[in-house]
């Protein structure tokens, strides 16, 4: 089994002197430049938070403190205290608005009456007591003064100063007498567990369990006109679209809710039904914002962690698309087959339609067919497959070493630089630089554009896009080699031909080894000295050429007609006769000159060359 980690997941923690509940705040519903209310569904905590959320290079969040304008948190904790504030930093060769020569210093604030607005931190005279501060790359801010109503923000050191903090998760620890209670978790029938991050499809009808690891919690719960209530655990039936509440309590443990929204959703057994479905024709980016169960199986052609998460290119037998999720990890391989039955949602980003898992899922097995990769010659030619196509450009010539570095992007000098390509060639997945040299590149369509407005359809065309780029994102690259010449058949296509005659293959290059089958049987090395012979019926024979540095040749094929007469095989022998010969169409010869012959003495037929 290999789950999905979802980062942004709320997490709890127990201490030994008072019960400790850490809210992991969702940094991707920043409000800019205005605040954004969020309520922990685990503390109950109340949250205005605002800032300036960027996924470019990851989750990225940007906390200012000036005299312009100020970004950050303040919360309303009720009857709990903050205890600690932990933050992450973006990484230092990933940072925008941030020097990374000068540390960048965040504060906490506390006070006695709830804050307003996080516009309160901008102001020495509403934004409280300083209760603890950090100083980049510190992650812990130890507080003081056991405060309910707290602000972050940035050190406000120098009024001309516009750097700002970045940063990639923000965790808030609360202190409480009580204890904290474990997760609600909602499950189907099948195990799988509803994620709080997505609203579900309503196929048909389906009970879902709600329970908690802490033991024997009362649920309560209500949807529409239908309500209930459970020790320890609680069942409802779900059928038609709605909202389903649910309330946990418990004595000595902080009380817990959660909501899961229900839609109307359709079965998705291939890609083809997800692009149906779901089409977003208009957007740049948009997000069914249903999950529904995924009822096909689908073969892994390539999968790849990323800076911004993890992507994987899928194939149902018919379609390809990509499987992508943000800052979660990958355990596939080529040929994995994910079996049916993991939820997603359907989202678009720079015009290609992912499948978003928010559910974990199970590899059947490690045997999928992937389709052999399309060679590309042009940009035509790439235009003409669907994304996530596996392609081969061959004999590129590399102008320099490649970067490691991973780049999706559209500027062109950032793509990999080559002397020749016809196409395109982004380092997509992060792939390991390789030396410049001549190479067969391995990898698979790919596109960057906007605005796509031809759902279902696979691939763009003029009409799709006010911006489009084709290219090839790489997989692998393989150090060029020729190929083998294709063989040669003495024997012309469609040709008669008696039982017995040798059926002669040459090849221009004398070191190939010559590999030859008889109506699809399996190949057999060629042996000039002992030749094939016509079968008493019509044969097709294939043949290619190999050799060691050298890619096997193209297959040549030649069908031959039984002509219904004996040739060599029917030769009288004379048991002690002068030696006799005869062509190769079984024609005696009286003054045989250079070449192959069948020569009969004693008894025996032998091929000779004289």
């Amino acid at each position: 089994m290999k789950k999905i980690l979802l980062l942004f997941s709320l997490i709890f923690a127990a201490v030994t002197a008072m019960a400790q509940a850490i809210d992991n705040l969702p940094i991707d519903k920043f409000g800019y430049p205005r605040d954004a209310a969020w309520e922990s569904p685990v503390t109950k905590v109340h949250y205005l938070m605002q800032g300036i959320y960027d996924d470019s290079d990851g989750v990225r969040l940007c906390l200012v403190h000036n005299q312009r304008k100020c970004y950050g948190v303040v919360a309303d904790a009720g009857d709990m205290e903050l205890a600690k504030v932990v933050v992450t930093w973006v990484e230092p060769d990933k940072l925008w608005w941030t020097d990374p020569e000068n540390p960048v210093i965040l504060e906490v604030y506390g006070r006695d009456t709830p804050y307003t607005s996080v516009e309160d931190l901008a102001d020495e005279a509403t934004r409280g007591v300083k209760i603890g501060e950090v100083t980049s790359p510190g992650t812990v801010i130890e507080v003081t003064g056991g405060y309910s109503y707290v602000g972050l923000c940035k050190s406000m050191i120098d009024p001309k100063d516009d750097w700002e903090a970045e940063l990639t998760a923000i965790e808030f620890y609360w202190s409480s007498s009580k204890e904290a209670m474990e997760d609600i978790t909602v499950t189907n029938a099948a195990g799988i567990q509803l994620s709080e991050s997505a609203k579900y499809a309503v196929i048909g009808t389906e009970t879902y369990v709600i329970s908690s690891a802490t033991p024997d919690v009362t649920f309560t719960w209500s949807m529409g006109s239908q309500s209930g209530k459970g020790v320890g655990s609680a069942y409802v039936t779900v059928s038609e679209p709605g909202v389903l509440n649910i309330s946990a309590e418990k004595d000595g443990f902080i009380s817990r809710e959660r909501t899961v929204e229900f839609a109307a959703g359709k079965v998705i057994k291939s890609i083809y039904d997800a692009w149906e479905a779901y089409p977003m024709p208009d957007a740049k980016e948009q997000n069914c914002g249903v999950a529904f169960p995924v009822d096909f199986d689908a073969t892994v052609v390539y999968a790849a962690d990323i800076p911004a998460g993890a992507v994987v290119i899928i194939y149902d037998g018919t379609d390809f698309s990509r499987i992508y999720w943000p800052m979660g990890k990958v355990d596939l391989a080529p040929g994995d087959v994910i079996a049916k039955g993991w939820y997603a949602t359907f989202g678009m980003n720079h015009a290609w339609k992912n499948f978003l898992p928010v559910s974990p899922f199970t590899v059947a097995s490690h045997d999928g067919e992937i389709p052999a990769p399309v060679v590309i010659g042009s940009e035509e030619a790439l235009q003409a497959v669907e994304p996530g196509t596996p392609v081969v450009v061959k004999g590129v010539i590399l102008s320099g070493p490649t970067s490691s570095e991973f780049y999706d992007g559209d500027e062109a000098f950032k793509q990999i630089q080559t002397k020749n390509s016809p196409v395109a060639l982004v380092n997509a997945f992060g792939i390991a630089s390789v030396d410049s040299a001549r190479y067969d590149v391995y990898g698979v369509m790919d596109f960057y554009g906007y605005k796509r407005t031809n759902a279902p359809a696979v691939g763009p065309i003029d009409a799709d896009f006010s911006h489009r780029r084709w290219r090839v994102a790489v997989t692998e690259f393989e150090v060029w080699k020729p190929t083998s010449p294709r063989p040669v058949f003495a024997l012309a296509n469609d040709s008669e031909v008696d039982s017995g005659e040798p059926i002669v293959i040459t090849c221009q290059d004398e070191a190939a080894t010559i590999m030859y089958s008889m109506d699809g049987e399996n190949y057999s090395e060629y042996d000039a000295a002992n030749p094939p012979v016509m079968p008493a019926e019509d044969v097709t024979v294939s043949a290619y050429s190999r050799q060691e540095g050298y890619h096997d040749s193209a297959v040549r094929r030649v069908s031959l007609r039984y002509s219904g007469k004996a040739g060599i095989a029917d030769i009288t022998l004379d048991p002690a006769g002068a030696a006799e010969y005869y062509d190769l169409t079984g024609r005696r010869v009286d003054s045989p000159k250079a070449g192959m012959y069948i020569r009969v003495q004693g008894g025996r037929a032998t091929k000779v060359i004289l």
